[in-house]
């Protein structure tokens, strides 16, 4: 008897949890939804603006720059729901497919070794330490494992200085758009095209 009251106990619980996933999902479909209505009426007619503010006088007047910023894939919804970790200002910078692919759980590489052999380990942002999320997120965009090098290699040579160790120097300096050569230099095609992605970010 009492196991027939367990099962018929867990039995709910998991017809809660379903039911409960089912309205979130509808939930998160309908904002879209609603987002995307929204962007269309005032790109036919953008004084329509006003005429759903009207109407809708229970939304924040700054929640409709973000349906505005949802109805056209530039956020993904679920960053509203403080999904994301504690990284979701960061994945809220980047592009709104690249913000929904990561909030899939897609993996992302991490660079693990800065050395001449270059290991890196598939990660999902939403998972890493404060420290990694610096390494990876360069505002808009996830950095390569050829940016995530550099970073690290220039964030050791600040450590160095701040310490008052000697550094070895790179042999360029970048300033702004500009790279300076010190010395002479051979680079491959990739090399040079990860210094340009470098100076680009």
């Amino acid at each position: 008897m009492t196991t027939q009251i367990m099962e018929r106990q867990t039995e709910s619980a998991a017809d809660y949890v379903t039911a409960f996933r089912e309205a979130l999902s509808g939930a998160v479909d309908g904002i879209r939804r609603a987002a995307r209505i929204y962007v269309e009426a005032i790109d036919e007619e953008p004084e329509r603006a006003q005429e759903f503010r009207a109407a809708c006088p229970e939304i924040p007047e700054g929640t409709w720059a973000t349906l505005d910023k949802i109805g056209r894939g530039q956020v993904d919804v679920r960053l509203l729901m403080r999904q994301g970790g504690p990284h979701r200002g960061r994945i809220a910078k980047l592009p709104g497919p690249m913000q929904t692919r990561l909030l899939d759980g897609e993996p992302v590489d991490l660079l693990l070794d800065a050395g001449e052999e270059v290991d890196s380990l598939k990660v999902d942002v939403r998972n890493v330490t404060s420290e990694q999320a610096a390494q990876l997120f360069a505002g808009d965009h996830i950095r390569s494992v050829a940016e995530q090098k550099a970073w690290l290699a220039e964030r050791e040579q600040r450590a160095k200085l701040a310490a008052g160790d000697p550094i070895e120097t790179l042999p360029y300096v970048i300033k702004g758009n500009k790279v300076t050569f010190k010395r002479n230099l051979t680079m491959t095609l990739r090399e040079l095209k990860d210094l340009i992605q470098v100076m680009a970010s």
